[in-house]
């Protein structure tokens, strides 16, 4: 699946995200965890930011952050996975994490 953004440097991994999870061939069940978290621990956090911002060190350290917070590794992993399977991946959170 191609969505890559039309503009990169202008394109928000809100704008990503929300791309992704209308185009993701993925249960009703599974979209509507995605979209709880990326309300509760992505979208204020990151969903502004232009794609070509996200650094790993900065996800490196939200990553901390959360686990600081006594967040769950499953919705670590969900706060982050989405992001490795939008189609596009240099665009996901995980892969600017991993570099």
């Amino acid at each position: 699946m191609d969505i890559a953004p039309p503009v990169t440097g202008e394109w928000t991994v809100a704008q990503q995200f929300s791309l992704w999870i209308r185009k993701a061939d993925i249960a009703e069940t599974t979209r509507a965890t995605r979209q709880h978290i990326w309300r509760a621990h992505v979208a204020e956090k990151w969903g502004d930011l232009q794609v070509t911002k996200v650094l790993p060190p900065d996800i490196k350290a939200w990553v901390a952050d959360l686990v600081d917070a006594k967040t769950g590794v499953p919705t670590i992993e969900n706060a982050l996975g989405w992001g490795s399977r939008t189609g596009d991946p240099p665009f996901g959170l995980y892969r600017a994490a991993v570099g």
